[in-house]
């Protein structure tokens, strides 16, 4: 363990000498086994996002917030495949000037645009739902809610068309009663 915090330390890094010194073995296993761990979980996320994805293709979901979910998982599911490309081919010795040239000048534009792109997602998911929820409550602040002497006036109102409503339908049945009767002659 001591070689490898002595590997691992500034003044080790910052040695004047020319040679390469040679990784410790603890330091090997110990980026083995982070390679292992990141493959096993961008594997998990591969199979969510598919998963995701498989969910909503349900004609319900076809909204303009699910249509940013769906963005966000293929979006996901790009950059994990990248990292999982990544990780199989991070060993030395490759001749093969593409696989070279693609891990030197591509990986990283992909793993990261890809990323990027899925962070923007969630971000614009975000920005509409705040969006959709501050126009529901602009719609209910623009309906004149009436004052108390509004209501009071309203109130006043249906009880006098109320009582003129009972009032003529009075007369109207006295004078339907009226001509419904016979007259003598």
């Amino acid at each position: 363990m001591e070689l490898l915090i002595d590997y691992m330390s500034f003044n080790s890094f910052c040695a004047l000498t020319n040679d390469t010194a040679a990784k410790p073995p603890e330091l090997e296993h110990l980026q083995l086994l982070f390679k292992n761990i990141q493959l096993v979980l961008c594997i998990f996320g591969i199979i969510g996002n598919i998963l995701n994805l498989r969910t909503l293709q349900c004609p319900s979901l076809k909204t303009i917030p699910f249509m940013y979910i769906r963005a966000l998982a293929i979006f996901d599911l790009c950059g994990l495949s990248c990292i999982v490309f990544h990780l199989l081919l991070d060993d030395d010795g490759y001749e093969s000037y593409y696989v070279i040239f693609y891990l030197t000048y591509l990986d990283a534009i992909f793993i990261n645009g890809f990323l990027i792109a899925g962070l923007y997602c969630a971000f614009m998911l975000t920005i509409e739902r705040k969006l959709q929820i501050a126009k529901k409550n602009r719609r209910k602040i623009l309906k004149k809610t009436p004052t108390k002497a509004q209501q009071f006036a309203n109130h006043r109102s249906s009880i006098a068309y109320h009582s003129e409503a009972v009032q003529l339908g009075k007369e109207v049945n006295l004078v339907k009663s009226f001509t419904e009767k016979k007259l003598p002659y």
